[in-house]
């Protein structure tokens, strides 16, 4: 879902791919914390978020829990943004 044309890679580069990104020294951290994350902020200036209609990588349907977690933000659907196909 990161690559432009993912059916140009070949297996070995793939799983290379995936060994380099769990390997990284942040992973394991960053995999930990995210783990149990949940946004319980109320941000003191004004926030919009914006969702890329074709966007695969955050893909339109998970606005609605942003929209249950920060209410007070603006969320704006961008039209025909997204992953290039």
């Amino acid at each position: 879902m990161l690559v432009h044309k993912p059916e140009q890679l070949s297996p070995e580069r793939t799983w290379a791919d995936v060994l380099a990104l769990r390997n990284g020294s942040g992973f394991r951290a960053v995999a930990r914390f995210g783990r149990d994350y949940q946004c319980r902020s109320n941000p003191p200036v004004p926030v919009t978020i914006g969702w890329g209609e074709r966007d695969r990588t955050l893909p339109l349907h998970m606005a609605g829990l942003a929209r249950e977690r920060i209410p007070q933000a603006e969320h704006v659907t961008l039209a025909g943004r997204g992953t290039c196909l």
